[in-house]
Order: structure tokens, then sequence, then C-alpha cells
């Protein structure tokens, strides 16, 4: 998992080009800070998808928050329908000795709070046991994976050939043991880094396909999603085509992706390029079919992003971005060091993690009818429920996190809300505030 997002101008030269050929790609503005000058970026923007929003379009990751003791470190306090298990338990930390050998305890610990809540679950499979190691003493893995878990394992060829049996053996233990709590298997984290995964493309489309077939033996229903590549632009989309391109494609129901901003400070709107080169790409490689799920994200490290209103504007914007993108999911972090919605020390939401709330009654069980588009830095986002109830998200990409300015709202609206749970009337010449934090404009109350 990536804790730490790098620097990356999503409109370099490179970028420019490349965007204006997506039929993905949406109206674009970014702030002067990013450009020499102000500049948009035009293209026509999908048709967002035309069911009411799931659930399970809100999804966490809260491995440490849940391990640890005490009221200081509750179950997810907020609203959300999936839940992502990476890193805690992981293959090593399940099936650490060799054979058949397996400690099931946090694992259960897991499932047992996940259905009591009632939330889906996405286990993520990685990290080698140091027994099953093709490379045992490799300490170039990264540091939670040390010594030789990001190398494959040993019964194994390069070419994607050998018995595969300590992988297929633990699989087949770990679907029969969660039958019917675990909903979704990831195949890998990140597996494009070399801290991540040493082995080649043909080893990681073997292991996907072993796990389709053991997975749904035993439960036809499970979905088996693609390994999560993360990046900038070619980063993401060469290995995807790679992985396509060697079979991996016919043993997925789910194309996964890590919408990680490479630029300091992670300007939201970037996650359009990412989402319209991994679009070009499934397109291409006959995998436009599937769904789409941004598997991990954050701002990255706080210390690094430390103004609360901008992550506020972060995570708010990218859950309204990437719905009308066709992403499907998207998991954020609560108690992590990066993207943290749960103050530890505290014992309290952060300012974040109350937007993630609001945001989540803004949007599940509302069909979204009018994608996001931008004018002149200015977004819109429009959505409706049943009973004639109207919504429309609206930001300002480009002010400075600490102003606002006055934006006319249309005729239809009576009130507006913003991601504190503040409702306000409209005033009279139906001007409102508007910055780079979104606010929803309503015609009253959703009457859920």
């Amino acid at each position: 998992m990536r804790r730490n997002a790098g620097l990356f101008s999503p409109l370099n030269g490179q970028s420019r080009s490349r965007f204006s050929r997506f039929s993905w790609a949406v109206l674009a503005t970014f702030t002067v800070s990013l450009l020499s000058s102000p500049a948009a970026i035009a293209a026509s923007a999908p048709a967002p998808p035309s069911k009411p929003i799931p659930a399970t379009y809100f999804g966490l990751h809260a491995q440490r928050v849940v391990t640890r003791q005490g009221p200081a470190a509750p179950f997810p306090t907020v609203p959300f329908g999936s839940f992502r298990l990476w890193s805690i338990p992981d293959w090593s930390q399940i099936n650490g000795r060799p054979g058949q050998q397996y400690n099931w305890t946090a694992l259960d610990r897991f499932l047992d709070l996940t259905e009591k809540h009632g939330v889906e679950v996405m286990f993520t499979v990685g990290h080698t046991p140091r027994w099953a190691s093709s490379d045992p003493y490799d300490m170039d893995c990264a540091p939670s994976l040390r010594p030789g878990g990001c190398d494959p394992p040993k019964d194994l060829k390069p070419d994607g050939s050998g018995p595969n049996n300590y992988f297929r053996d633990f699989i087949r233990e770990l679907a029969r043991h969660a039958k019917g709590r675990v909903e979704d298997w990831e195949m890998w984290n990140e597996p494009g880094g070399r801290r991540q995964w040493t082995g080649s493309t043909k080893q990681l489309v073997r292991m996907t396909k072993d796990m389709n077939s053991i997975v749904k033996e035993v439960d036809p229903s499970a979905l088996i999603v693609s390994p999560a590549y993360t990046g900038v632009g070619r980063d993401i989309t060469s290995r995807l085509h790679d992985f396509f391109r060697a079979g991996g494609g016919d043993a997925i129901d789910v194309v996964a992706f890590h919408g990680y901003i490479y630029q300091r400070p992670p300007v939201p709107e970037g996650i359009v390029e990412t989402v319209s080169a991994i679009r070009e790409v499934m397109e291409r490689d006959g995998q436009s079919n599937k769904p789409l799920w941004d598997t991990e994200g954050s701002w990255g490290r706080n210390p690094d992003y430390p103004d609360d209103n901008l992550q506020v504007a972060f995570v708010a914007r990218m859950y309204l971005l990437q719905w009308s993108l066709g992403v499907e999911r998207w998991w954020t972090w609560a108690g992590y060091p990066s993207g943290t919605l749960w103050d530890m020390d505290a014992g309290r939401l952060t300012k974040a993690g109350v937007a993630y709330k609001q945001l989540y009654e803004w949007m599940v069980g509302a069909t979204q009818t009018e994608a996001c588009r931008e004018k002149s830095s200015v977004w819109t986002c429009g959505y409706t429920r049943s009973g004639g109830y109207q919504a429309q998200a609206v930001w300002d990409a480009a002010i400075d996190i600490r102003q606002t300015k006055s934006y006319t709202a249309p005729p239809q609206f009576t009130r507006y809300r913003d991601l504190e749970g503040n409702v306000s009337e409209m005033a009279k010449n139906r001007s409102v505030p508007i910055g780079q934090k979104p606010i929803l404009l309503e015609t009253g109350s959703p009457g859920r």
C-alpha cells in the first residue's frame, strides 16, 4: 500500500496531448499555482452510472483502527458499505508456517465485526510467507513485506508454469473458511512496484486464474478483482495492458486501480486523467464491460498536507468526481498516517471524517443525472431522488481554500448544505458562497 504520494503535475506537456485523445475526459481547469496561466481542457464527459449510488461506493481501510484496544479505537463510526482487508491479516500472517497450518484469529476478528455491521468485505491477497518465497532473504521488499514477501512463490516459474501449490492450498483453505463472509477477492496490492512484487506478469496471471477457479468453486457469487496498479498515466496503463494481454482479463470480474494523485499538493481533479487512461486501455483490450474500482486512495501523508480544510475538499471532490467517471467504488483511509478520517489521539472524527459522513448522506440512494462538469473553474454535479427531489454539488477548484465567492444558484433550489451538516435557506437573490469545499444545493429535504 502506498502511504506517501509523490510529485506529479497532471498537466505537463505529455499529459495535455494525451488528454485530448481521451473520449472519457471531462472539462478540467486547475489552479494558477499549477499552471503558468489558467487553462481549460475541453472534452465531452461520459454519462454517469444510471443506477442509484450504493452504500458500497463508500469503502474504508480500517484495520489498524479495529486492532487497537480501548475506547479510542472503535469500529468506524461513519456509515460505509465496503471494507478492504489488506496487510492485517495477509497471506504470511495467516499461513506463516510451512504446510497447511493456518491462524484465523485476526481474520475472524475482522469478519465478526464486518458481519455485525453489515458491510461487504474485500480480501486483498499478498505478502508471500517467507517459507514459500522464491527469495526468502529479499530485504528490498517494502518494510512490511520483508523478507521475501514481495517475491513469487518458489513453486511457480516465471513463465507461469509449475504446480503453484503453496498459493493454491492457501486460497482453497481461505475460501472455505471465509465462505459467505468475503465477497470480493483482490489479486495483490500494487504489483507494479519493485518493492511490492518482483515476479513476472505471467506469474501474476497464473495466480489470478488459480484464485478464480478455486474461489468460485467454493462460492460462485464471489467477485475476482484484478491486481491494483498505481502510478501516473503509463505507469498504470502499460502494466494493466500487459496483464490483459497475458490473459488476466479472462480471470477477473472487476478492474482495480489505486487512484493516488501524484502531485503536491494533490488536486482531486487530477483523477480525471488517470481514469481516462485506464478506460482507454480497458476499451482497447476488450474489458470495457467490467466495473472499475479504486481500491485505495487518499491525499497522502498528513504532515505533507496538514490543512484540514484542504483534506475536507479533497475527499469530497474525489468522491463526487469518481462516481461521475464511472468508478463504482472507492476505498479511503481511517486511522492511518495518511488520509485520516479518525483522530486516534483525540478519539473523534477529523474534519475530513465529518465530511465523509455528509457525503454518504448526499450521495447514497441518489441517482446522478448530470455528470460533473466544469466552467471557469466552477464544477457542478447533478442528482435526483424519488418524489421530485433535485440536488447539485458545486465548488470552485481554483479559489484559495480560505476564500469563497458568490455563485448564483439555479432557480429550482431552495436551500443548501455544507460538509459540516449545516443547512441554510436560499437568499432572495439566489446567491450562495462557494469555495474549494463543495456545497449541495437542494430543492428540499431528500425525504429518505
